[in-house]
């Protein structure tokens, strides 16, 4: 379950405990991995700009604002 309010994500899962302590070690990372990326994409939405104009220093900067890209993070590909 993932829930998002403003600047706060909670993000509820399960995890598969096995007879064996090392697939139940790799299950618990595994369900760790994919919250991270939910927490990822939702801290991406969050931060995404309307792509309006900004003025940094005199200079006028733009975004293209929200694309249907994936970054890559360090728990996998996280689609925004």
């Amino acid at each position: 379950m993932l829930g998002i309010e403003g600047p706060q994500v909670t993000i509820e899962m399960t995890i598969d405990i096995s007879p064996s302590m090392l697939t139940s070690e790799e299950n618990t990372q595994q369900s760790l991995k994919e919250g991270r990326c939910l927490a990822r994409a939702a801290a991406l939405k969050y931060l995404e700009t309307d792509g309006s104009a900004i003025e940094i220093a005199g200079e006028v900067m733009c975004t293209k604002g929200e694309q249907p890209k994936g970054y890559q993070s360090p728990y996998g590909k996280v689609l925004p």
